[in-house]
């Protein structure tokens, strides 16, 4: 962590608020959709958006927000619904509860098992924290089904999670072993690694041919795993991997995440539209890991540019962030937002705004691309 006399507090961005959340939020969990603001309950829930509100409770929890305990309870129990006997996670659920037919989703389960890591780690010594702890252990059972990248990354940090955890957390007093937990991280972080080793190439330092979604987890899972492990050649990945995403992700300063119309393949351009808050939501999250492990300011400043995105501090100036509600537009259109303030989007942008008001940032010069 950089030293706390060079930094110099600022903020980058609003303080969150979990209006929308609780907007959102019945005594099931967390609505998908919305309409402008209005839950949209015909679309029902997700296991996903369910385990990325209980991660954002937590950061709540740990700013000091009391109501979020409450909630994170909410999430932990569906949770707990969604888990299957095999240590499959079902995603879909109607708002009449009823599980719809899906393909199992990877990046569901390891999410639901990073969830429930953060979970058990923080209500450590708990009831509550054992049931989480127990929860973990058997979605682990259905780790060796996770085979794509970006499932392999989730279940990267969830085991870093499990075995590092961030600040003020305890230790799970049950649980899988933790030399069971290291052999696994290190076997999904290899994974990841010749997913790199055998893609890249001159001018494409990335793990496809393709930049998709979710784009920036890919090096954070890798930062994540050097963090807990100390092992030099995940921490030289995350930070090559990272430094090529924001090459083309940054623009003099601007974010300019890869828009979901075209994306960006390998020897073409990015694509501009539609952006999505997802991408700024975990682009913070890399950039302030890399700045945790070399104490480089750039990379503070990037998250907080990222960060900015949601602000208005993107390509057409506009804010995503609707300081009424304390939810997120949908994305960034060629000429305008989408203005509904679904689940993924608002957790997006309340994840990233909890990780920027966390601690002080070093003040810098915009990132240069």
């Amino acid at each position: 962590m950089p030293a706390a006399d060079a930094a110099a507090p600022v903020a980058p961005v609003p303080r969150p608020h979990l209006g929308h959340l609780r907007r959102l939020t019945d005594d099931t969990g967390m609505i998908q959709h919305a309409l402008g603001p209005v839950p949209n309950r015909a679309t029902g829930y997700t296991s996903d958006d369910n385990a990325r509100a209980l991660l954002v409770c937590l950061e709540a929890i740990r700013a000091g927000d009391r109501e979020a305990e409450e909630l994170a309870g909410t999430y932990l129990a569906f949770l707990a619904w969604a888990l299957g006997p095999d240590g499959w996670f079902h995603n879909n659920f109607s708002y009449d509860r009823r599980p719809l037919p899906e393909d199992p989703s990877e990046d569901c389960q390891g999410r639901c098992l990073w969830a429930l890591a953060a979970a058990a780690r923080h209500w450590a010594g708990t009831s509550q924290g054992r049931a989480a702890a127990r929860f973990f252990q058997q979605g682990l059972a259905a780790a060796p089904r996770l085979r794509h990248v970006r499932g392999q990354a989730n279940l990267v940090i969830a085991l870093a999670e499990w075995l590092g955890g961030e600040e003020g957390a305890g230790s799970p007093s049950e649980g899988p072993p933790r030399a069971a937990v290291e052999d696994l991280l290190r076997q999904a972080a290899g994974a990841l690694l010749r997913a790199w080793e055998a893609c890249r190439g001159p001018g494409w330092e990335w793990f496809e041919d393709a930049l998709t979604y979710d784009n920036a987890l890919l090096p954070y899972a890798l930062l994540r795993a050097a963090r807990v492990t100390g092992d030099r050649r995940y921490r030289e990945a995350g930070l090559v991997t990272l430094q090529f995403l924001a090459g083309a992700t940054f623009r003099n300063g601007l974010f300019w995440p890869v828009g979901n119309k075209g994306w960006y393949p390998r020897g073409g351009q990015p694509a501009p539209f539609d952006q999505q808050p997802v991408e700024a939501g975990t682009t913070v999250l890399a950039c302030l890991e890399a700045w945790r492990l070399t104490g480089d300011p750039r990379w503070a400043q990037r998250a907080v540019e990222a960060g900015r995105w949601f602000t208005g501090r993107n390509a057409l100036g506009l804010s995503l962030y609707d300081p009424d509600t304390g939810g997120c537009r949908d994305g960034l259109r060629e000429r305008d937002t989408n203005p509904n303030q679904g689940a993924e989007s608002t957790l997006a942008w309340l994840w990233a705004a909890y990780a920027l008001h966390a601690q002080p940032l070093p003040t810098t010069q915009p990132a240069r691309r």
